[in-house]
């Protein structure tokens, strides 16, 4: 047990412990820095210039999928016609693919067509006098008839949007046009 002089001054075991632990810290410091030095070396490594092709190829499976799926269908049950791409083809905005047979649309806008004229015919005679029955039945007649040409205006409007997208050609559209009696219209698309 170290023991005071009695005049507030401190033990010599205290002197000690303290130039200890500065030598301690010192050593420390020492070290770090030593260390810190030795990390900021950066190997160096050379070699010669030579020209060479550059291949990387990746062997894995995988799907490929469109960015843009277009499912062109027709608004009728129809057949083709002509195809004018092959599989595998690059195609280009607004080319044509292909051409639907239009036979039977064109023949139910032509009876339609037909109805609804014969139905106005019909109206008319009624108007200008006849029974309540012939009024009735010529007017559902109208009502059916209306129906059939809003049908074929309908597939029209589908065969346009079809156009649009290159799915179907103006000669295709052309004969709905006038078979629902609008004015033939040339796409310059």
């Amino acid at each position: 047990m170290a023991v005071g002089n009695g005049n507030g001054q401190k033990p010599v075991n205290g002197k000690r412990t303290g130039i200890i632990l500065v030598a301690l810290v010192l050593a420390v410091v020492v070290l770090a820095a030593f260390v810190s030095l030795r990390r900021s070396q950066v190997p160096i490594r050379t070699g010669r210039v030579e020209r060479q092709n550059i291949t990387a190829s990746i062997a894995t499976n995988g799907k490929i999928e469109a960015l843009d799926n277009f499912e062109a269908h027709a608004p009728v049950a129809t057949t083709v016609k002509k195809v004018y791409v092959r599989q595998g083809q690059w195609v280009g905005p607004g080319e044509l693919l292909l051409q639907l047979e239009d036979v039977n649309a064109r023949l139910q806008a032509a009876r339609a067509e037909a109805q609804l004229k014969g139905a106005q015919a019909d109206v008319s005679a009624v108007e200008r006098g006849g029974s309540k029955e012939e009024v009735l039945a010529t007017r559902n007649a109208l009502v059916k008839a209306q129906a059939d040409r809003d049908a074929v205006q309908r597939n029209l409007g589908a065969m346009q949007r079809l156009l649009q997208t290159g799915a179907a050609s103006q000669a295709e559209v052309t004969p709905l046009r006038t078979s629902c009696g609008l004015p033939m219209r040339i796409s310059t698309s």
